[in-house]
């Protein structure tokens, strides 16, 4: 295994030999040119933002949030809506304002995309609490809802006079003959 090893990649076993270039970019002298970027070193400006988002020094970091945010503060900022995707956690932390980082349009597209699957993450009760008993029945017709209801559920509560007030003058006459019927039958 080991033999296999030196045969696909035998930089790993020599010893390099590392120059600092420019800033954070360190040569090695091998073979092969070998580039290495030291994302924690790097100069806070426009053209490392896309580096500087990995920096693990949580200064470093900082630094280029609040860079990025004066030279574009706008919600569709690629940069800073990425930055929070991959350190919500400290940027809250911070209370620094990329809270709303998503446009509608982007918003619109992951919910096309992966919506399904975002979605599964939630009981139907967690998604239901969000939102109120009007938002829920919008979009269904009176009649779609009522289906949902027994005719007893339908009717509890209502006087004797108001499921009446709401029939046409065919039905209150068919109801009276059933009525008639009715009071007509022996009881058991």
């Amino acid at each position: 295994m080991p033999e296999r090893r030196k045969k696909c990649c035998p930089i790993i076993h020599r010893t390099l030999s590392l120059n600092r270039l420019a800033g954070a970019t360190i040569a090695a002298e091998t073979s092969y040119l070998i580039h290495v970027v030291a994302i924690n070193e790097l100069e806070v400006i426009p053209k490392n933002y896309p580096l500087l988002m990995f920096a693990t020094s949580k200064r470093k970091f900082v630094a280029f949030l609040r860079d990025a945010i004066g030279q574009d503060d706008s919600d569709d900022n690629p940069v800073l809506t990425f930055a929070y995707f991959l350190k919500s956690e400290l940027i809250q932390e911070l209370n620094m304002p990329l809270k709303n980082r998503l446009s509608k349009e982007a918003l619109a597209f992951i919910i096309e995309d992966i919506g399904d699957e975002i979605l599964s993450c939630f009981s139907v009760d967690e998604i239901l609490s969000r939102f109120s008993p009007d938002e829920r029945l919008t979009g269904l017709s009176a009649e779609e809802v009522l289906a949902r209801f027994s005719p007893e559920e339908r009717v509890a509560g209502l006087s004797p006079e108001e499921p009446v007030r709401g029939l046409n003058p065919e039905e209150r006459r068919q109801l009276q003959q059933l009525l008639e019927k009715v009071n007509r039958e022996p009881e058991n």
